[in-house]
């Protein structure tokens, strides 16, 4: 179920991402993914304790390189969601100036690529379990 939820907040990013230039369609879409992505955080936290894995005061076994890929390239993906919100909310406002427009391209590049990696290692992950 995990997987499936993944794959929709990803496949929510993507075609968000498709949909940029359509304001009315790319806004629902992104903000739908990067909720669902966050509640998955979320729930993986709960449900797994997962973030206690990774920050080892939970034992568990030596991580593969594929998880570590997996959990950096994600980790960042997520941070990057709070600027890339940021500035697409000053454009929603208003903002006007270019600056704005090409800082909100850049974290949501960035972000996608790195959620991009990360998903496709999350498969990887998955197959060495």
């Amino acid at each position: 179920m995990n997987n499936l939820l993944a794959t929709l907040a990803f496949a929510l990013l993507v075609a968000g991402w498709s949909q940029r230039r359509r304001r009315d369609r790319h806004v629902p879409l992104v903000l739908s993914g990067m909720a669902l992505d966050l509640a998955m955080v979320v729930w993986l936290e709960i449900s797994r304790g997962v973030v206690e894995e990774v920050a080892g005061a939970a034992p568990h076994a030596p991580f593969p390189t594929i998880r570590w890929v997996h959990i950096a390239s994600s980790t960042l993906a997520v941070a990057l969601y709070f600027p890339t919100f940021w500035f697409g909310l000053r454009m929603l406002r208003g903002a006007t100036d270019p600056a704005v427009r090409k800082r909100h391209a850049v974290f949501a590049t960035l972000a996608l690529l790195l959620r991009t990696i990360g998903f496709v290692c999350m498969w990887g992950v998955e197959a060495v379990r």
